[in-house]
């Protein structure tokens, strides 16, 4: 029987990832997370042309992406946080019509983001944070009716966003725009509405008043405001604002 479904989660492994992983062709599952992987992605992963689940995040791997993703057509989970890739997020990724997760945070990624990651048809997860992407957050996004969860925190990007176009997403549940050098517009509209929304973290997003926006909002369990240049009173309506599902924690999904 060909193996299909190979974890090697935490084992203290050093050294560079093998290339002979590549001649595992019917793999469908492949987990190398939390170990000491360094070096870059052997290109020979481009063999396998069956996976579905990638996960090499928490190594050292560094370098720009390699090209292996063009084959790599059945992924619905990739995740490549806490390593040290740099350079751009490479368009080879675009023809992964099948991601459902894509997670490339804590690296060293530059270059801004782009329109077609937002244009992948079945994605639910993107988590970019704590990289040095620039610009603007494509308008594309706006049409991923799938999205769950958005991670864009401690980049460098800039631009004004109007916090109510993030209401045509009707399953997001966790949003992060925090520090970055965003201008973060929350005035209200009648006709928004975050019925799944549970994490709403816009620390650093230059807000100069509490979010109208907040009222639509039902299922709130975290609420990150820090760092802004809110003034004056706080509003009344602010404490009925997740009074039965707000709790302390300091830990946010990734």
């Amino acid at each position: 029987m060909s193996l299909s479904h190979l974890s090697l989660y935490n084992c203290n492994i050093v050294g560079s990832i093998p290339t002979s992983v590549g001649n595992l062709t019917q793999l469908a599952y492949l987990s190398m997370s939390s170990n000491k992987f360094n070096g870059h992605i052997p290109s020979l992963l481009s063999n396998l042309a069956n996976l579905r689940f990638l996960d090499l995040s928490y190594n050292n791997i560094i370098g720009e992406f390699p090209d292996i993703f063009v084959n790599l057509t059945q992924l619905s989970f990739l995740s490549l946080t806490s390593n040290q890739l740099t350079g751009p997020i490479p368009s080879c990724v675009n023809v992964l019509q099948n991601l459902a997760y894509i997670s490339f945070s804590t690296n060293n990624l530059s270059g801004t983001i782009p329109s077609w990651l937002f244009t992948l048809p079945l994605l639910q997860t993107i988590y970019l944070d704590h990289n040095r992407l620039h610009g603007s957050i494509p308008g594309s996004i706006f049409e991923l009716v799938n999205l769950t969860d958005l991670g864009l925190s401690s980049n460098n990007l800039s631009g004004i966003v109007e916090l109510h176009l993030f209401s045509k997403l009707k399953n997001l549940e966790f949003l992060d725009l925090s520090y970055n050098s965003l201008s973060v517009n929350t005035t209200f509209k009648a006709n928004s509405s975050f019925a799944q929304l549970q994490w709403l973290l816009l620390s650093g997003c230059n807000l100069i008043e509490f979010p109208g926006i907040l009222r639509t909002v039902n299922r709130l369990q975290q609420l990150d405001l820090s760092d802004n240049k809110i003034n004056g009173q706080i509003p009344n309506w602010m404490w009925d604002i997740g009074k039965d599902t707000l709790f302390l924690s300091k830990s946010f999904p990734q």
